[in-house]
């Protein structure tokens, strides 16, 4: 029977420019998710808004497009959200974790 591969070796450690990466990659989701939920709240005072004008009777076609716009807009903030996620763990992923010097 054959002798059993030996374990690999330990990884040294996480160079500096890689931390500094990863800390980016996280600022920028964070980012977006504040933004997404920034939208959000934006969007419930809108839609009250809205509904309130609509419940009134004053211009109810116009609140009817306010809401539609408004959850559109709560939509592309979720869908940036995605984004920037993809984009940062694209990045995080390309970049080196060790240098060849072992920095």
């Amino acid at each position: 029977m054959p002798e059993p591969d030996p374990p690999p070796p330990e990884p040294g450690p996480v160079s500096p420019s890689y931390e500094i990466v990863a800390h980016a990659c996280a600022m920028a989701i964070q980012d977006a998710a504040v933004y997404m939920r920034s939208m959000q709240t934006l969007v419930v005072a809108t839609t009250g808004a809205a509904q309130e004008r609509m419940l009134n009777g004053a211009n109810v076609q116009d609140a009817a497009t306010v809401v539609a716009l408004a959850q559109m807009a709560v939509t592309a903030a979720g869908l940036t959200f995605g984004e920037v996620g993809v984009a940062a763990s694209s990045v995080l992923k390309s970049f080196p974790v060790r240098t060849p010097s072992g920095e």
